[in-house]
């Protein structure tokens, strides 16, 4: 299986790319769910607007282990033993790859290997895991089945600063955010890329967020609202430091390190954020400010004063406070502070992209990070996670 540069020549003439399926699917769902899911999958990619790429699912077949046999298949419950058993929920979903002749051609500038079979195994031991459900089985197929057209992660860094990188169906890591068989902007891209249509797609507005791209501060990402905090041109949701302007920016921001959130909504809507972030003893700690951004507008955009100090190293607690948010840090053990960001009654809309803006700032010292968010409990709750 190779991971050369590589894809399906058949585009070029409109054939489809034909993949059979083992019928019995994925033990825990089920054949329907499973069917269900990979044609999800197949259309995402083949309903891209401006790729000429075509998937389609054949005929049933019985599994077979992941090799070039000529036949491009789909095969559940890692029947040969060829992936690493889960452990505690965790471990790897499923694997994909294609095989290649030494035939090439030329596509964007890039030379191409001729792909002739695709093929994707998945694991065994997720049902009993609470994520394992038909939308999830559909994110994993979706981007395995990228994998054997021939694209690669749109980013294998765990603090990866580009939130439209992040947010890719092909990141390196699965979101699990309920976003099932789709493919986002930095996908889209990429699948443009290798099999470009034969005209232009004539989209204005690619993320569907009502702006044109022309005129859209992060036309790869819906952000209606338009934020744009430190006014530099780039939307706050594509921006990798929301806090401070210009080219300096885009190094500026420290990541805020296993950052994750929770909004509770309701007449008494409470949201409370926690992450770990790097805080130098010269920083100055007088001021605060916590900004959290998505699709909808700002939830929050609060600056505070607090926790005076004198010279030397920064205490073990600090604490932050305003009408409607309460910032504590708390040093650990390792020498990194845990932040925890308490709100009452955010502003919060989930409309458009699940993805949201994170930063803190403490003097001219500033911490960002991108979080995909999903909706819990009938809409009631929000979970994000970086």
């Amino acid at each position: 299986m190779s991971g050369a540069h590589a894809r399906w020549f058949e585009a070029d003439s409109g054939q489809a790319v034909v993949y059979r399926v083992d019928p019995a699917g994925d033990n825990a769902l089920g054949a329907d769910a499973t069917l269900a899911a990979v044609d999800g999958a197949l259309a995402a990619w083949t309903n891209v607007a401006g790729a000429s790429i075509r998937l389609e699912r054949g005929s049933a077949a019985a599994p077979a282990p992941l090799r070039c046999d000529g036949v491009s298949q789909l095969v559940f419950n890692d029947p040969f033993r060829e992936i690493p058993d889960p452990v505690a929920c965790s471990g790897v979903l499923a694997l994909g790859g294609f095989c290649t002749t030494s035939a090439t051609d030329v596509v964007n500038g890039t030379t191409f290997y001729r792909i002739t079979e695709g093929n994707v195994t998945f694991n065994n031991g997720f049902g009993a895991c609470s994520f394992w459900n038909q939308a999830n089985l559909a994110e994993v197929t979706t981007h395995e089945v990228g994998h054997t057209i021939g694209i690669g992660h749109s980013s294998e860094n765990d603090n990866e600063p580009d939130p439209v990188l992040k947010d890719a169906t092909m990141y390196y890591r699965a979101h699990f955010d309920g976003r099932g068989a789709a493919v986002h902007a930095d996908d889209m891209a990429a699948v443009r890329f290798i099999y470009p249509g034969a005209t232009d797609p004539g989209v204005p507005d690619q993320d569907g967020d009502g702006v044109a791209d022309a005129e859209d501060n992060c036309p790869g990402m819906a952000n209606a609202s338009q934020i744009d905090t430190d006014g530099d041109g780039e939307g706050d949701l594509c921006d990798p430091c929301p806090l401070i302007a210009g080219p300096a920016g885009d190094t500026a921001c420290a990541p805020i390190f296993v950052s994750h959130l929770m909004v509770t909504l309701g007449t008494r809507s409470r949201l409370v954020w926690q992450g770990s972030i790097d805080l130098p003893d010269s920083v100055t700690t007088t001021a605060a400010r916590a900004l959290l951004v998505n699709a909808g507008g700002v939830v929050i955009d609060t600056a505070m004063g607090g926790a005076l100090r004198g010279g030397g190293r920064l205490p073990s607690r600090l604490r932050y406070r305003s009408d409607q948010a309460l910032i504590t840090l708390r040093r650990t053990r390792g020498g990194t502070y845990r932040a925890r960001i308490v709100v009452r009654h955010p502003h919060l809309s989930m409309a458009g992209a699940p993805v949201m803006s994170a930063s803190l700032q403490f003097g001219a010292t500033a911490f960002t990070s991108s979080l995909s968010c999903t909706e819990m409990h009938g809409g009631r709750r929000v979970r994000c996670r970086g």
